[in-house]
């Protein structure tokens, strides 16, 4: 079924999966889309604020209000996860593809390496944001670099926003997980930075210190297999796939009961 989403004062049809609204975007739209907000950018605040939500994040928001809140209220939110687009199709409402944090940000250094824009990393340890900064200022010069880790107490936290103040950066991405980035981001809406991001763990496959997903496997939607195996360690949080994927069949047959579209 479809779902009014608002973002700060706009009005968007979106597409609802499980209590979640999505934004029906392709990865060349939704990166149009940011790009269009950082040229009309004025420099000051509040930013624009993307969530890239996966079927944890959707599950969480079913029994976290304030979860629910950020991503409601976020200005984009798109589907990052194969789970969420067949979900969606069963639903009758489908996105049109799914949209990574990893594939946005990367999209999105393209507009930042043509426009010459300031783009700040927030997240992952010292040494692997270090690593990330050397790589992208090696392979996009043109782009201005900055960043801080994602190890800090509340005297860290002030001093980061103090410098994201003063650097008024057009593109901020967070890589401190989901719901802690998006929670963050929210919290700070008010900072002079044109588009905000939570990125995940992208600061970490930028140095090197995590290999993404061979392409294939992309294309087969099996990077949460590779990923698993690469990393057992996330078994416990891939146990909410099944649960996801048992509900959301279970909702779309009850929509098919009742004469709307079902699952195909």
């Amino acid at each position: 079924m479809n779902g009014k989403g608002v973002g700060h004062g706009v009005m968007e049809q979106r597409v609802e999966v499980m209590g979640t609204g999505f934004d029906p975007v392709t990865l060349e739209e939704a990166a149009k889309r940011i790009a269009e907000w950082v040229d009309g950018w004025n420099g000051a605040g509040p930013l624009k604020q993307v969530v890239t939500a996966n079927p944890e994040v959707v599950m969480l928001a079913r029994r976290n209000p304030g979860v629910a809140q950020v991503v409601r209220r976020a200005d984009l939110v798109t589907a990052d996860g194969i789970g969420v687009v067949l979900a969606s199709t069963w639903l009758g409402t489908p996105v049109p593809e799914r949209v990574t944090g990893a594939d946005l940000a990367d999209r999105l250094i393209g507009f930042a390496r043509q426009r010459g824009w300031r783009v700040y990393l927030l997240g992952a340890s010292s040494a692997s944001l270090g690593g990330a900064l050397a790589e992208l200022r090696r392979h996009y010069p043109e782009v201005d670099w900055h960043g801080h880790h994602g190890y800090f107490d509340q005297q860290g936290e002030r001093e980061i926003l103090q410098e994201i103040a003063e650097i008024r950066p057009h593109l901020l991405f967070v890589g401190m997980g989901a719901p802690r980035q998006d929670m963050w981001i929210a919290q700070h809406r008010d900072l002079p930075v044109g588009v905000a991001m939570g990125i995940g763990g992208t600061i970490d496959v930028w140095s090197g210190v995590v290999k993404r997903a061979p392409a294939a496997w992309r294309r087969l939607h099996l990077e949460w297999l590779y990923r698993l195996i690469r990393q057992p360690s996330r078994i416990r949080r891939q146990l909410v796939l099944p649960h996801f994927a048992l509900l959301a069949l279970g909702a779309a047959l009850t929509t098919r009961r009742r004469g709307g579209p079902g699952p195909k």
